[in-house]
């Protein structure tokens, strides 16, 4: 999914989505928005770990759940993203 598409699905602020980089094969990105705009952060840096600016994470599914659960922002680069509702793909 393009970071186009990703942002036409997002409504309100915490809306999220897991989609694949187009632009990094193998690279997951974290589309939500913030503020009312759209956030784009990488979820696995280079060695192929699932990290945010100060946690490493198992996986994706448990870096997202952890953050809902405990209702952390997750932070990265110069971004802090809450996370509230996932949107889905409209089929």
């Amino acid at each position: 999914m393009s970071r186009r598409d990703a942002e036409r699905l997002l409504v309100r602020d915490g809306d999220f989505l897991v989609r694949e980089s187009t632009t990094n094969p193998g690279q997951y990105v974290l589309t939500g928005m913030h503020c009312g705009l759209p956030k784009h952060l990488l979820l696995v840096d280079p060695e192929g770990v699932v990290r945010t600016k100060d946690m490493l994470f198992e996986s994706i599914s448990h870096l997202i759940s952890y953050h809902l659960k405990n209702e952390l922002p997750i932070v990265a680069a110069e971004s802090e993203l809450h996370l509230k509702q996932v949107v889905r793909r409209k089929q």
